[in-house]
């Protein structure tokens, strides 16, 4: 059997470059956080989709000034989104419907409606670079020679 992430607030504040747990808390009270079941005296638990959808609502606010209050229209489509199973590429842009919040990958739909684009792969990145998961080769720097 193959044992799924498991993460707490701790976690998630680690994994995001500090955030602050009362900004996980804010996080948390936007669907489809709200609706998930919690247990008095337990943790709050987060799998690698909740982390990403986390680590997108971060950029939201920080890069596009989007204010938390505003966030809950755009949490629950993030997080369907990541939630589907995808071939990871190394640039994967989404487009973000202002009107309902529907995430769609950009080379699925053309851009004729108020929206943000979104560059999930750098949020995929960070998220891999926090659980130890190495970038592809072609990534990783070339050594021109090598002398022992």
């Amino acid at each position: 059997m193959v044992q799924a992430f498991s993460f707490t607030v701790k976690d998630v504040c680690h994994a995001l470059n500090g955030v602050s747990r009362s900004r996980v808390h804010a996080w948390t009270r936007l669907p489809p956080f709200s609706q998930m079941q919690t247990f008095e005296r337990s943790a709050r638990r987060f799998n690698v989709t909740d982390l990403l959808t986390l680590a997108a609502l971060q950029k939201l606010e920080d890069v596009y000034g989007i204010k938390s209050n505003h966030l809950g229209h755009f949490s629950e489509g993030l997080h369907r989104y990541l939630a589907q199973l995808k071939a990871v590429k190394s640039g994967e842009l989404v487009f973000v419907r202002m009107n309902d919040g529907v995430v769609l990958s950009l080379e699925a739909v053309s851009v004729n409606e108020p929206g943000l684009i979104l560059d999930i792969a750098e949020e995929r990145e960070r998220i891999n670079v926090y659980l130890g998961i190495t970038p592809p080769q072609r990534e990783l720097a070339l050594v021109a020679s090598v002398q022992g």
